[in-house]
């Protein structure tokens, strides 16, 4: 990759969280038990998949990441939470939004192209507690 697997990861990580404005940002999956005292809203992780495509001979490996993430919620009812879900996910996909000249969203360099694939919503995954996930289609060399 042309910037380490890690690397790339953690600074995915810290673009959104920096843009959304959650509190809590991991790549370790948090226990159910902990999200209830967790600083909310939480950003998290999960393993990435990842698939080698060669464009053409003589061209380096591009890696397609499909990289999920769960982003938690506070909230005192399911309707507040989709609204502050929804909130959340708009406020992702502007941040993944495509330079107007290039078309891509490489964030700042770190990979060739980064955009928001897919988002489901569960406004009453626990009491008081409210998930969004999110997974990011990743465009990285080797």
């Amino acid at each position: 990759m042309l910037n380490g697997r890690d690397t790339v990861y953690s600074g995915v990580l810290t673009f959104l969280a920096k843009a959304v404005g959650v509190r809590t940002i991991t790549r370790v999956p948090l226990p159910e038990q902990s999200l209830a005292t967790a600083n909310m809203p939480v950003l998290e992780q999960l393993n990435a998949n990842e698939e080698a495509e060669r464009p053409r001979v003589g061209m380096p490996v591009l890696w397609r990441v499909e990289l999920p993430l769960i982003v938690y919620i506070t909230t005192p009812d399911n309707d507040t939470a989709d609204t502050v879900m929804c909130n959340l996910i708009d406020a992702v996909e502007e941040a993944l939004a495509p330079d107007p000249a290039t078309g891509k969203q490489t964030i700042g360099g770190l990979v060739v192209d980064c955009k928001l694939k897919k988002t489901t919503r569960d406004p009453g995954y626990q009491v008081g507690i409210g998930a969004a996930g999110i997974l990011l289609d990743i465009l990285t060399t080797s």
